[in-house]
């Protein structure tokens, strides 16, 4: 699965991506071409599976969005994250640790790690 990860997350610029429209070396449109991406049906395959589990905070987070949005659009956006977390691990060489519980607002600015 990490063969796969390296080639889809790496970034590309605009120039490099296939079908880019170029007039007077100005990029006037790109877009990358939907195709069947086997990293992208792996990750929807991991999060529905997340989704089967009893007490993760992936599993949670999908149940909750599954309420509000709908099942599949709740293993999408878990996909992504899913995603998400494994760009972060590649890029920055660091463990997965997931949070034991979610911070409020509040909680959040009482942090002095927390900068945002």
């Amino acid at each position: 699965m990490s063969g796969n990860a390296g080639a889809g997350i790496e970034h590309n610029p605009s120039h490099n991506c296939p079908n880019t429209k170029v007039s007077g070396g100005r990029v006037l449109s790109s877009h990358t071409p939907k195709g069947s991406n086997h990293f992208k049906i792996a990750l929807r395959n991991a999060a529905n599976v997340i989704g089967n589990l009893k007490e993760t905070h992936l599993s949670d987070f999908l149940k909750r969005l599954a309420f509000r949005k709908g099942r599949l659009a709740a293993v999408s956006v878990t996909a992504r994250k899913l995603a998400v977390i494994i760009w972060h691990m590649l890029t920055y060489r660091v463990p997965y640790n997931p949070p034991t519980q979610y911070l409020f607002l509040g909680e959040k600015e009482s942090f002095s790690w927390y900068s945002g």
